[in-house]
């Protein structure tokens, strides 16, 4: 994208042009409309990179502990100054008035993966009773209390429950902004409502990682389980897409291309056609493609059900690695051609402003 900063040279010689023409431009503002452009290409180029590499991608975890927040009232003070009489004889006082705040009463919830969330007093109980049910009472540290409860009440898990959640982690994907490097191109149309959607996984403790048949084939609860022991351990988020009997591993290969390939730390398991002839194609972002090899065994090797996801774990836990995207730091962001007409657009509205400023001052050459 550094050939954005070409479209600095048009201040500078529309500068040039005023500045001998006209004895109303002096040479720092010749300058400084020159600095002003390259100030605006810097701002645009920032923008629009972060704009054209963002993506996002999903990590996984568990419910670390819950804790309930009692409802208080906090006694607080506010400076409140009078001004009195008018003129040069006018003074003004101030002094402490105080005020009070109530605070409601919740329930949230810590993680392993650093995400907090309040949740409501229903799941709360549940959590504690799974947890073991003891609640340790921490000084919240409530300053300026004056009714309610000083404490909070911590739950930790002593059982070994498993609470997975998810979220979302925003991170530079360089080879969005590549034409032409590990470009998958695009599925054919007549296959595109057959297709699975990227899963949004939008609902912090219930996810959209099975998708088509593999939401008969597994719990998901349980899948995401096996996520949350996973994640913090490799990094890794499994994503199972199942398709009907009646498909070929073609299927598995565009639905690849649909998400180019996927996200960061995905890790993809397509299958479908009957049970007598299945069919399996893995892929996904890794430093060691024998995990695809080896879930593409398992898949093929054993009925679909719960009881696959030990030697999903062991095989993850083993063999995957997750890709090393910093030896991508060589791809050139290239600017796409819509970029080249705003930075333009803004480039000709910043001039124009600061040469209707250079016109209009009281500075000249003869000054």
């Amino acid at each position: 994208m550094a050939s954005l900063y070409f479209l600095t040279l048009l201040p500078l010689i529309v500068g040039a042009f005023l500045w001998f023409r006209s004895k109303e431009i002096v040479l720092w503002e010749w300058l400084a409309a020159t600095g002003v452009g390259l100030i605006t290409v810097a701002i645009m180029h920032m923008v629009i990179y972060h704009s054209i590499v963002a993506d996002e991608c999903t990590i996984s975890g568990q419910i670390t502990k819950t804790a309930y927040h009692p409802e208080w009232t906090e006694l607080y003070y506010v400076t409140v100054c009078e001004t009195h009489g008018s003129g040069k004889s006018s003074y003004t006082t101030c002094h402490q008035e105080p005020r009070t705040a109530y605070h409601s009463e919740y329930w949230d919830i810590d993680s392993n993966i650093g995400d907090n969330h309040d949740i409501s007093q229903r799941f709360y109980n549940e959590i504690v009773k799974n947890f073991g049910g003891v609640k340790e009472t921490v000084d919240d540290h409530r300053g300026g209390l004056i009714s309610g409860d000083p404490n909070i009440y911590v739950t930790t898990n002593r059982t070994g429950f498993v609470y997975p959640i998810t979220a979302h982690r925003y991170w530079e994907n360089p080879l969005k902004a590549s034409k032409s490097l590990f470009k998958y191109g695009k599925a054919p149309k007549a296959l595109e409502s057959k297709l699975f959607k990227y899963p949004k996984n939008s609902d912090w403790n219930h996810s959209d990682r099975l998708l088509g048949r593999a939401k008969q084939d597994f719990t998901l609860l349980e899948f995401d389980r096996l996520n949350a022991l996973l994640g913090p351990m490799k990094k890794v988020n499994l994503i199972f897409v199942g398709f009907g009997s009646d498909s070929d591993e073609q299927m598995g290969e565009y639905q690849e291309v649909a998400w180019q390939g996927g996200k960061k730390n995905d890790l993809v398991i397509t299958y479908g056609g009957p049970d007598n002839n299945r069919w399996v194609h893995v892929f996904g972002w890794t430093e060691a493609d024998i995990v695809k090899a080896n879930l593409q065994t398992i898949f093929l090797s054993n009925q679909l059900s719960d009881n696959l996801f030990p030697q999903v774990k062991d095989e993850v836990i083993a063999h995957y690695k997750l890709k090393d995207w910093s030896k991508f730091n060589y791809v050139t962001v290239e600017a796409p051609d819509w970029a080249w007409i705003v930075v333009l657009l803004v480039m000709i509205g910043t001039q124009f402003g600061f040469w209707v400023y250079a016109f209009q001052n009281d500075i000249d050459k003869d000054a």
